[in-house]
């Protein structure tokens, strides 16, 4: 056998044993590099699935669909909003119901989606899909960080392909922004946590307190952090 060609395979030999292939990439870095596909895939799924034909009507709700209905309001973040966009006044059209001042940062999203794309169903509801998009983005970062990737990836599946959170995904509500505030506060703290820098202790703050401007009732996850803090 040629000494050259006897060497060359002795190093494909050796390199196989030790799970490194002729293009230089081992094992691990070939399943962190599928799981890397898988995660992108996945995301791409995601945002097919929240804006797919964004303006159907959620799942019908009866006594023979309880598990699979969804009783979710969606007025009280457009309500304000579209008063102002038609009728250049918060409160015109009826003076005895004012989610602005209960909710106002759903009033405010849902103003700058209406002065950009009109008023219609899909842009009531596409911010909040978006934001759901986003929160599953750091869902996803907050777990890499404590348990790896694979984990973390199959964390998000499962909060992200729960029922109950894919209808509000695609509606209008003000808990997508709820869950979006409550996984940056925590994306924060985490990183207070391994840095100590003070910056990220005021922004885990800032955003844990921002639940108190989509619903009065987000004081109940600033009590929670105080407490925890």
């Amino acid at each position: 056998m040629n000494p050259a060609l006897s060497i060359g395979l002795g190093y494909y030999r050796k390199e196989r044993k030790s799970g490194v292939n002729i293009l230089g990439f081992n094992k691990a870095q070939k399943a962190t590099g599928i799981v890397k596909v898988l995660i992108l895939i996945y995301f791409m799924y995601l945002l097919f699935s929240r804006f797919f034909y964004l303006h159907a009507d959620l799942p019908k709700s009866d006594i023979y669909s309880a598990y699979w209905s969804c009783n979710i309001e969606e007025k009280a973040g457009a309500y304000n909003a579209r008063n102002k966009i038609l009728f250049g006044d918060w409160d015109s059209g009826g003076v005895n119901y004012q989610p602005m001042v209960m909710m106002p940062l759903s009033n405010l999203i849902s103003l700058l989606s209406f002065s950009l794309f009109g008023v219609s169903l899909f842009s009531l509801r596409a911010p909040y899909a978006l934001i759901s998009i986003l929160a599953f983005l750091i869902f996803f970062l907050l777990l890499k960080k404590e348990c790896g990737r694979l984990f973390a990836f199959c964390g998000t599946i499962l909060f992200s392909s729960i029922h109950l959170i894919t209808c509000l995904n695609r509606s209008a509500t003000a808990e997508n922004i709820f869950i979006l505030l409550m996984v940056t506060a925590m994306f924060f703290y985490q990183k207070f946590l391994r840095t100590k820098q003070d910056i990220y202790l005021f922004l885990f703050g800032l955003f844990s307190a921002l639940n108190l401007s989509v619903k009065l009732n987000g004081i109940n996850f600033v009590i929670i952090t105080l407490s925890y803090v």
